[in-house]
């Protein structure tokens, strides 16, 4: 009921495109925004195994309660305070499927998000976002490239037009501090 294989399989075309790309996920992976694991399900299903992070533990419950989350890597867990938690460069990969809805008003709160994924994410990590308008990713994007991130916005547009139609893809540049 609360998951849908449309959705999952919609994930793994993803993962097989940065594959293709030469941005497929090795090592440590951070999923941010988890939500009831939909996602992270296509994750194990590619033989990834996230540490997943959502903040509304209602969701995290749901993945819980479906044995879609794996309970020792899903934390409930503010998106936005990752670097409390963890150290620079603790993450090879760090994703976020479906983020938003992302508009000019709640902006910042989603660029805060990104500036901690990036924060927590080794020289040469993997980046990757996915959202539902080409204005939300073009936001994101742009954050993601004053935080260091190297990469291209990629149109996934399909027929449904529900989900993941646009991601950002790349990888992280070493940072001035570690250059020196």
């Amino acid at each position: 009921m609360f998951f849908s294989e449309n959705r999952i399989n919609r994930v793994t075309e993803i993962l097989e495109l940065l594959r293709k790309k030469g941005y497929y996920p090795e090592g440590r992976l951070l999923e941010v925004c988890c939500g009831n694991g939909m996602s992270t399900l296509a994750l194990y299903r590619s033989g990834l195994d996230p540490l997943a992070i959502e903040i509304n533990k209602c969701t995290v419950c749901q993945g819980l309660e479906q044995q879609v989350l794996n309970p020792q890597k899903v934390m409930v867990m503010d998106a936005t305070a990752v670097s409390r938690y963890f150290d620079p460069g603790s993450f090879d990969a760090v994703m976020g499927f479906m983020l938003g809805l992302i508009y000019e008003f709640n902006k910042e709160l989603w660029i805060r998000i990104i500036r901690e994924a990036v924060s927590v994410a080794a020289d040469g990590a993997v980046l990757l976002f996915t959202v539902s308008s080409k204005p939300e990713i073009e936001i994101l994007a742009n954050a993601l490239s004053k935080a260091g991130v190297e990469g291209e916005i990629v149109d996934n547009k399909d027929v449904e037009g529900a989900y993941d139609q646009w991601l950002f893809v790349g990888r992280k540049q070493k940072s001035a501090l570690s250059i020196q």
